[in-house]
């Protein structure tokens, strides 16, 4: 079984059909990979399958609010 979620990033909505083992529908949260963080601030995330628009990878500015947590 597959989600069709909607989100968007640095402005941009990004819509993905992905696997219900990845959605907290409760929290409203998908799980992703966080490849890394850049010299900017900014971070590399893979996703759990492509976007309509463009392929599993973005990058999420260090200013866009409530998308990264890092608990270390």
């Amino acid at each position: 079984m597959e989600y069709t979620v909607q989100f968007k990033v640095n402005g941009r909505t990004y819509t993905s059909f992905v696997p219900k083992e990845v959605v907290d529908i409760k929290e409203k949260q998908m799980l992703v990979h966080v490849i890394g963080s850049l010299k900017d601030g900014s971070h590399l995330v893979d996703l759990p399958s492509d976007t309509l628009i463009s392929g599993t990878r973005i990058k999420i500015r260090k200013d866009e609010p409530g998308l990264i947590y890092d608990p270390l």
